[in-house]
């Protein structure tokens, strides 16, 4: 499956996406993001903290999510949204195993690096560059909403 973008005639701030769970779709996923974000005039230290978002949070659903080899999709929503401050809202969806970010241990700080345990760094960097991060678990799909203000 390629990653393909669709345009909302309603909403040209909205990008949505879908990839196969596949690695390898990941980088182009995230290139469409980026150009969406540059395209509306987001910048940079903003686009870097979705783009940041998209990566955690498909990387996460690719290694952890499934427990087949079977083909699955992942659908990405880039929404910006004319509010004072400006929000974006990304939307991540997978039909993987159920998992609330939101529950993720928070990582230890701490710790010298070489003693920490492995993961969770990313969610933890996502909840700290956001405004917000909710999910739903909408059978047989989890939903991951993450807001940034601009």
């Amino acid at each position: 499956m390629e990653v393909y973008r669709l345009f909302d005639t309603m909403n040209p701030k909205k990008l949505d996406i879908e990839i196969a769970n596949h690695e390898s779709q990941l980088e182009t996923a995230m290139q469409a993001v980026e150009g969406f974000l540059g395209e509306c005039g987001i910048q940079q230290d903003v686009a870097f903290r979705v783009i940041l978002a998209v990566e955690e949070l498909v990387t996460n659903s690719m290694k952890y999510g499934y427990d087949d080899d079977n083909p699955h999709t992942i659908s990405i929503s880039v929404c910006i949204q004319d509010t004072v401050p400006e929000e974006i809202v990304l939307l991540v969806q997978d039909d993987g195993h159920p998992f609330d970010p939101q529950d993720a241990p928070t990582p230890d700080l701490e710790s010298a690096p070489e003693d920490r345990q492995i993961g969770g760094l990313g969610l933890h960097l996502v909840k700290q560059m956001s405004q917000g991060l909710e999910y739903e678990r909408m059978e047989p799909y989890n939903r991951v909403r993450v807001t940034f203000r601009t």
